[in-house]
């Protein structure tokens, strides 16, 4: 088996946290639908995770969709 990456003293360096987020839809995942005539949840949650620089460094981040609720 390999070993991980070693820091300065010869430690493993600590694994990224796992981080779960559940989406349910909502105001913040709606786009506008000329065709429906308003906004309509149209986002999945990855697409939003997608949104935010720099956050697959901090953590490993999974995404659930429970819905797309208005």
């Amino acid at each position: 088996m390999a070993a991980g990456p070693r820091g300065a003293r010869g430690r493993s360096a600590p694994a990224r946290p796992r981080v779960a987020v559940i989406f349910t839809g909502g105001t913040i995942s709606m786009t506008v639908d000329a065709a429906a005539g308003g906004a309509v949840p149209t986002l999945a949650g990855a697409d939003l995770l997608g949104l935010v620089p720099g956050l697959d460094e901090l953590a490993e981040i999974v995404a659930v969709d429970r819905g797309r609720t208005p």
